[in-house]
């Protein structure tokens, strides 16, 4: 009996110390209010942190372009420079050279409220066109320069994106 109190006492303590020192990395880890003002955040914080937020949310959608921005149609404008980048910029693998593939794959990443391009880019195609040809359309997209960021109430906002790129 003694033994099963004294079992249990310790298993107490144990989970009290681990729940006492999980708040305390957690507290290490999260910065203060303070600290949250006056330290920029990395791409992780973010989009833990804040809201991702999608065109429709936004008062102005991220622009790829600084020449869209004083166009009458920011968007279309933005969405026509974004097609000549990656047609410019995409290095076709081998085996979309050689074969006659009028395909694409589908990239979703984050424009960040500081213009760049999240390292976190997925292709959300369901299969995929060709050897490498995943890998090529992560790559280009990757390489974009900074955008103009979304921005909603007069704040930049990070913004979700989902781009085509094409394999001909």
């Amino acid at each position: 009996m003694t033994s099963k109190i004294l079992l249990a006492l310790t298993l107490f303590t144990l989970a009290f110390a681990a729940c006492k020192s999980d708040t305390q990395e957690k507290a290490a880890i999260t910065p203060t209010t303070t600290e949250k003002k006056n330290k920029p955040k990395t791409t992780k914080e973010i989009i833990e942190l804040d809201k991702v937020y999608n065109a429709q949310e936004v008062d102005t959608p991220a622009v790829f372009d600084n020449i869209c921005n004083s166009e009458s149609n920011p968007s279309k404008c933005s969405q026509a420079k974004v097609r000549e980048y990656i047609s410019a910029n995409v290095n076709m693998p081998r085996s979309a050279q050689n074969a006659n593939i009028r395909e694409r794959e589908v990239i979703a990443f984050t424009i960040l409220p500081d213009g760049s391009v999240n390292g976190d880019l997925r292709s959300i195609s369901k299969k995929e066109v060709c050897d490498g040809c995943r890998d090529a359309a992560i790559e280009v997209i990757s390489n974009m320069s900074k955008w103009s960021p979304a921005m909603k109430d007069g704040k930049a906002v990070p913004m979700s994106m989902v781009v085509p790129v094409s394999f001909k």
